[in-house]
């Protein structure tokens, strides 16, 4: 893995889990070319709720019918849309938002959401390193 997971894998784990993830998603937000929101949504009450993310205000509340994180959650299969004005029922939460990537969480607790300024960023490489950030990831929770 390259220097950013490295560095990624000491933010998450320093001591307390909250401070850990805002930390570790502001510096892949700006470690990491064109990503223009990361952050993590939480299944409760049959929905999906926003936790910590870096990036602009988000929809604080996703229902599980439409949209890439609810496919993803549903189906628990990592969703990669290259452009997301193709993507039927996507949820406009950023309008700079260009293509998206999504991993669901251990245990249906969530997902971990990512968006890009540009069409088709997330190619084998980038999810490669997503999957190693999420193992990080779900091995805190």
């Amino acid at each position: 893995m390259d220097i950013s997971y490295k560095q990624a894998q000491e933010l998450i784990n320093d001591e307390y889990l909250l401070p850990s993830l805002l930390n570790l998603f502001s510096f892949l937000k700006e470690e990491r070319k064109h990503i223009n929101w990361i952050g993590l949504y939480l299944y409760k009450d049959n929905r999906l709720v926003l936790g910590p993310y870096a990036g602009k205000p988000a929809c604080s509340i996703l229902n599980l019918e439409k949209g890439v994180c609810a496919l993803s959650f549903n189906k628990q299969k990592i969703i990669n849309v290259k452009d997301v004005s193709l993507f039927p029922g996507h949820i406009y939460c950023d309008n700079n938002s260009k293509s998206e990537l999504v991993l669901p969480l251990k245990n249906k607790l969530g997902v971990l959401d990512i968006d890009s300024d540009i069409l088709n960023r997330f190619q084998e490489e980038d999810i490669s390193f997503y999957k190693a950030i999420l193992k990080l990831i779900n091995e805190r929770l």
